[in-house]
Parts: C-alpha cells; structure tokens; sequence
C-alpha cells in the first residue's frame, strides 16, 4: 500500500514538475517555435507542390509529343485514303472513255477490272493512343493551354464525326448500291489492281487456290456496242460512284489540312518550351 502511494506521489510530482516548467517558459517563446513550424510545413508543401508542377510539365510535354507523332501518322494515313479515291476517280474516268471507243473490250486495262476496283473502299480511320489516354485518365486538364486543349478536343471530335460520314456514305453508296448494281448486272468482279494491299494479297490467294488453268467467267454484258442502251446504266452507276469518291477524297483533304494545322500548333508548343 505505502509503494502504490509513494509512485502516485512520484508521479503527481513529475506532472507538477512538467507543469511548472511550462507555466515558467514565456510566450514569445512559444510564438517563435509555433511560427517555425508553420514556416516549415508550408516550406514543405511549396517543395512538394514545385515537384508535382515539374513532374505534370514533364508529363505534360511527353503526352505533347506523343501527339505530334500520332499527328504525323494520321498525316501519313489520310494520305493514303485520299490517294486511294483519287485511284477510284481516275479508274472511273478510265472506264467511262474505254466504253466510248468503237470496241470497248479491246481498251488496255478489262472493264471488269475496273469495275472490280471501284467496288473496293477504303475505310477513314484517324486513331491517336496518345488522346485516347489523356480522355481515358483524365489527364486532359494537364495541356494547360486552355486554347491547346479546347483545339484538341474540337480537332478529335470532328475527325470522328468525319469518319462516321465517310463510313455512312460507303455503307450506303459502295456497298449497297455500287457493288450490288455490278453483280447484278451479271459483271464478275476481279479485282487486278488494288491500292489496297489486302486486296491484292487476297487477289494472289484466290488465284493461287483457283489455279493456273482457271478462266474467268465471260461477261456479255461488257461485250456490247458502244452505242447498246445498256452503257446508259453503267454510265450512271461509274459517275455515281466517282461522286462519292470526290466527296471521299474531299472530306480526306479537309481532315488532312485541320491535322497539319494542330500538329503545327503542337510543334510551336514544344518549340516554346525547348527555348525556356
């Protein structure tokens, strides 16, 4: 009983000790050391938020570059895609002077062929990893040029109601009008040149299975006079088909031009920051 009153005792006088010495110590004192601490946190929070600045920039300057490259090869993509509907335009013209001729099956390139050709399209495609990680994470807010950022999402949002258009007009125009109008005219399509390498490797393929000695079906309707009411038809169909080709080749020089303006636009970013 006397040691658990003696530690109390111990204990009391510890915390008398600890108070005393408190009450002892002068407020300005504890001023001074409170400030220092507020100075020190608020030190710290500027360092770190200097760090996560300079580390959102780096990043920042990464996604930029990323997007310049993926500018370039849609660049390189709509090339193709404008390069192919001009094949479409200059085959239907081909095809259209072949039929005018005294004979229109001795022409240097078959009509089928041609016909074959242009019942092939090409399918718009503008594809960035780069934007499609910035929307995906969030990551968008660190373009912190609000006009940078605001022609990001405008550039993307028209390509892609771009695409749709192409896309609708091929389904309708290609697909189901073109093509259907060549079958059934009694035109088996063969497809002997192609800017479209998938068309050409599956050309060789079917060749190949089909084998040397087979002949394709003869078609009578490509046969005929110049002058049979039957080239009416096919005059419509070609310059139908050449009109959605202008169109397609059209809408490629637009989004064409709109890209090389951004990735301009991106590179004078990037060129501003390699000088500061």
């Amino acid at each position: 009983m006397s040691e658990e009153l003696e530690q109390q005792q111990r204990s009391l006088t510890a915390t008398n000790r600890l108070g005393s010495s408190f009450l002892r110590r002068r407020w300005p004192e504890f001023a001074v050391e409170f400030i220092l601490i507020i100075v020190g946190i608020l030190t710290a929070l500027t360092i770190d938020g200097m760090a996560q600045d300079r580390k959102d920039r780096e990043t920042e300057t990464t996604y930029l570059e990323l997007l310049r490259d993926d500018l370039v090869l849609i660049e390189a993509e709509l090339a193709q895609f404008i390069e192919f509907e001009k094949s479409v335009l200059a085959t239907g013209k081909a095809f259209l002077d072949a039929i005018s001729i005294a004979d229109p099956s001795a022409g240097d390139r078959p009509l089928a062929g041609m016909l074959g050709e242009m019942s092939v399209r090409r399918t718009l495609r503008v594809d960035s990893a780069a934007y499609t990680d910035l929307t995906s994470t969030g990551n968008l807010q660190l373009i912190r040029d609000q006009d940078l950022r605001r022609e990001l999402v405008r550039y993307f949002a028209d390509t892609e109601r771009s695409e749709l258009i192409a896309e609708k007009n091929s389904k309708e125009y290609v697909d189901g009008i073109f093509v259907p109008f060549v079958m059934n005219s009694g035109v088996a399509i063969n497809v002997d040149q192609s800017v479209l390498d998938a068309i050409t490797r599956a050309t060789a393929v079917l060749q190949d299975t089909l084998g040397p000695e087979f002949s394709w079906p003869r078609d009578v309707v490509l046969q005929q006079p110049p002058d049979s009411p039957s080239w009416d038809d096919f005059r419509r169909q070609v310059l139908f088909r050449m009109r959605n080709a202008a169109a397609g080749k059209g809408l490629g020089e637009s989004v064409n031009e709109s890209t090389q303006q951004l990735r301009f636009r991106i590179e004078e970013e990037l060129e501003h920051r390699d000088t500061n």
